[in-house]
């Protein structure tokens, strides 16, 4: 039997591509990655948040969580008036004489969400391609 150089080499890399495929790896490597999307995409919509007292705009909570094979990220605006910051979203016949706009998060063509999407996609394209191109690299030496 030949034994070629640098199988072990390979199958290293096989098992940990196998790792990414089946467990959060790389969901959990991408973390940070989740934060820089959601910290961005937060910037966009305060923009866009009605004001009044500025508590819509101020108030904001973010989290992440990851899973075995999803990633779910929520974001809140408005603080202890979550309730009055959903209304202001859905609305669309409010007028906003203190500035912003309805659907400031997602759901519209003007959205945050809406305007930063590829940026997104390709942000999270680059970054799972460079963590697998590590970790499967870095397994297979």
């Amino acid at each position: 039997m030949v034994k070629f150089a640098g199988l072990d080499k390979v199958k290293g890399s096989i098992q940990a591509a196998r790792e990414i495929a089946v467990g959060n790896v790389l969901l959990g490597k991408l973390q940070p990655t989740t934060h820089t999307m959601l910290d961005e995409l937060i910037a966009r919509a305060q923009e866009q948040v009605p004001v009044d007292t500025g508590l819509l705009r101020s108030e904001v909570i973010n989290a992440a969580q990851i899973h075995s094979t999803s990633l779910d990220a929520s974001i809140t605006f408005g603080g202890l008036a979550a309730a009055y910051a959903s209304v202001q979203h859905n609305r669309e016949n409010f007028l906003h004489p203190g500035g912003g706009t309805d659907h400031f998060l997602f759901g519209k063509s003007h959205s945050a969400w809406e305007a930063g999407e590829r940026d997104a996609e390709q942000l999270f394209d680059r970054d799972a391609s460079d963590v697998a191109d590590k970790y499967i690299s870095k397994a297979g030496k």
